[in-house]
């Protein structure tokens, strides 16, 4: 989110960061939103539990009165839906990141929703388009857009120094049960000869 903030140059856009997960908010986010000026609130999401957060989300979205939503989280989409048709001008923007192989069935009605409802679904790859398209062929995707996650590069430059001969594994994403890190670790030790 903080990369669309920094793609608004000439700053045409008040933002407003809602960050809601089962996970507490990171301190680096909540510097950024201070330095950037930028109000924020956090909610965080029992495990097995919706019900309560969802009204949370309502009333932030009733208090802020957004112009357009944009939607990071697809297990929102219900609530999302509700204020939108509560609320007929704003516009509602999914974004679909979360692996077409993984999602349980609640998660492929949220898709659902979002492809039928949303002003605009927007998808990081031509593949995840793909995806959706087998399972939905009965869409037009009209909505849907296919807008690749870009790297800033006044961030992230190259790297110059100079090589060596050991192994480097970069994780950019969370940890999480499902990524199934205990094989790729033993792969990289059988790839490296330890094993």
């Amino acid at each position: 989110v903080f990369s669309l903030i920094d793609g608004d140059k000439e700053k045409k856009t008040d933002n407003y960061l809602l960050f809601y997960g089962i996970e507490n908010i990171k301190t680096e986010y909540i510097e950024k939103c201070n330095n950037y000026h930028i109000p924020y609130s956090v909610i965080v999401k029992k495990q097995n539990s919706n019900l309560n957060e969802w009204v949370s989300v309502y009333i932030t979205l009733n208090k802020e009165k957004p112009d357009a939503i944009i939607l990071h989280s697809i297990t929102l989409i219900i609530v999302s839906l509700v204020y939108k048709l509560t609320h007929l001008k704003t516009k509602l923007i999914i974004v679909e990141h979360n692996a077409n192989s993984i999602k349980r069935k609640s998660e492929w009605l949220w898709s659902f929703l979002s492809l039928l409802f949303s002003d605009w679904v927007v998808y990081l790859t031509e593949t995840y388009k793909s995806e959706l398209r087998k399972k939905f062929s009965f869409f037009s995707y009209r909505n849907a857009k296919v807008i690749p996650n870009g790297i800033n590069l006044s961030v992230y430059l190259p790297d110059n120094t100079p090589k060596h001969d050991g192994f480097r594994l970069t994780m950019i994403s969370r940890f999480t049960k499902f990524r199934d890190h205990k094989t790729l670790i033993s792969a990289c030790q059988k790839c490296l000869g330890k094993i």
